[in-house]
């Protein structure tokens, strides 16, 4: 039924992946959602010189809550490289937005389904964007560059796996 719904919505012209409908999930499914830091960085590689300044790292954050203050509160931290894919807890209560000052953030909400299996088809290195796409379970076999990356987020508003 959520799949005839979200068919009749893209031929009326209405934007199908403004929101997550309750209707969208199934059993088993869930709604994950990251933020996605765009970063200005230093090449160290010398097609870093390629990408667009402003969108050369990608890497996602996520806040979990213990207590009801706002300063409660610890960073999941998803952070890929070429040298080493590093995950870890930041126990600093400071926004992403002002701790990375002129990083850009987009809010993404991930509609994971239970039953999808990702692409298992892969060419090329593993970089930040690749790492990012599979936590997010994106499967595009063109978007290679963070600036690719922001440019489909941004398209879809913020909501995948609709």
């Amino acid at each position: 039924m959520g799949k005839l719904l979200r068919w009749l919505r893209r031929k009326a012209g209405t934007p199908s992946a403004s929101e997550i409908s309750l209707l969208d999930l199934g059993p088993g499914d869930r709604i994950v959602e990251w933020l996605v830091l765009f970063h200005k960085r230093e090449p160290h590689f010398w097609f870093a010189h390629l990408m667009k300044q402003g969108f050369r790292h990608v890497e996602l954050m996520r806040p979990h809550y213990f207590g009801p203050r706002t300063t409660d509160v610890m960073w999941l931290v998803f952070r890929p490289n070429f040298e080493v894919l590093e995950n870890h807890i930041e126990f600093d209560p400071t926004p992403p937005h002002i701790k990375y000052p002129g990083v850009t953030i987009v809010p993404v909400k991930v509609l994971v389904k239970s039953w999808k299996v990702r692409s298992w088809f892969q060419i090329g290195p593993p970089t930040c964007v690749e790492a990012v796409k599979y936590a997010l379970g994106i499967n595009s076999f063109c978007m290679r560059t963070p600036h690719q990356l922001y440019k489909y987020l941004k398209r879809r508003n913020g909501v995948l796996g609709v």
